[in-house]
């Protein structure tokens, strides 16, 4: 899951799909801490990054942090960028605001050929509804889905 290696055909994005409980995050978890040895790894959830988005009166660094993985210059010098983005609930606000983000975010990611990390509740049909036809092709790019069904596990009973 790893282009570093430049392999032109390298995964570059991993969906990971399915209801409420099945174990997205924590398969998501187990590959961002592989991810995260080889430094610029960050996880964020969907609420996070559109909240900093919307607080923020600099949109043109996040978008170059979350979308290009540039290190920013009022960082601490030992900041390595977002090569590596986990993004935790994609589509947990599925207005037309968060669809123009995202869709800025996976276009930029794709082109830099940036690795990243999406788990959602959504099915792949309401991702490619909300997203549009042209960002759900961007986010099929290279790309693996790992769809989990099951019980929610934090409300099964044994």
């Amino acid at each position: 899951l790893d282009a570093r290696d430049g392999c032109r055909d390298a995964i570059l994005t991993a969906l990971i799909l399915g209801p409420v409980g099945t174990g997205k995050t924590h398969m998501a978890a187990a590959m961002f801490k592989d991810l995260q040895s080889d430094g610029g790894a960050e996880w964020i959830t969907s609420a996070a990054l559109e909240r900093k988005f919307r607080e923020s009166r600099n949109h043109t660094d996040l978008m170059e942090r979350y979308g290009d993985g540039d290190v920013l210059d009022d960082r601490d010098e030992l900041d390595e960028g977002c090569r590596y983005l986990l993004l935790d609930d994609l589509g947990r606000a599925t207005d037309a605001q968060s669809a123009e983000l995202y869709s800025e975010i996976i276009d930029r990611r794709v082109s830099a050929g940036l690795t990243t990390v999406f788990t959602s509740n959504l099915t792949p049909g309401l991702l490619r509804k909300w997203l549009g036809e042209r960002t759900y092709s961007r986010l099929q790019f290279r790309a693996v889905r790992v769809v989990l069904d099951g019980p929610d596990y934090r409300t099964a009973t044994t």
